[in-house]
């Protein structure tokens, strides 16, 4: 099953000056650089250990500013994730950037190296630097880039 990224991307003085829809088939999935990361989810009192693409290689796919690009009114911009069933949480753009911030988001397709399943897959938002899993989507359906300019 495919999820969807949606980037309506802004310059630095505030124009938009495109959109770009990006369906990422399963195929597509795989063809990312692939990481782990290790959350503990107090809800089980366990540690999980999660697999999939870091955020920021999708972003990159759409052409957000990131690293010294991600300055200015680029830092206005967030994501949106939503889940199959409406959940949403919101992340700014600095959140999710590598050279900003010290935790890892990811969109997992497998924990302690089994697909997920059909309750948090077959995608899952996971974040590493969060106290509490709140951020995290289950059945992680679209991504959206977007901007408060």
């Amino acid at each position: 099953m495919p999820f969807a990224f949606c980037a309506l991307l802004f310059d630095f003085f505030g124009a938009a000056h495109h959109r770009e829809d990006v369906l990422v088939k399963p195929t597509d999935f795989k063809s990312f650089p692939h990481t782990t990361l290790t959350a503990h989810n107090p809800h089980s009192n366990a540690d999980e250990t999660y697999s999939g693409v870091p955020l920021d290689q999708f972003l990159a796919r759409v052409g957000a500013p990131l690293g010294k690009e991600l300055h200015g009114i680029a830092l206005a911009s967030y994501l949106v994730a939503t889940g199959s069933d409406g959940y949403q949480v919101v992340f700014s753009l600095s959140e999710v950037d590598p050279s900003f911030h010290p935790g890892t988001v990811i969109v997992a397709n497998s924990m302690n190296g089994q697909p997920l399943d059909a309750k948090s897959g077959p995608y899952k938002l996971v974040v590493s630097e969060d106290k509490r899993p709140a951020r995290c989507v289950r059945n992680l359906t679209t991504l959206e880039l977007r901007s408060v300019h």
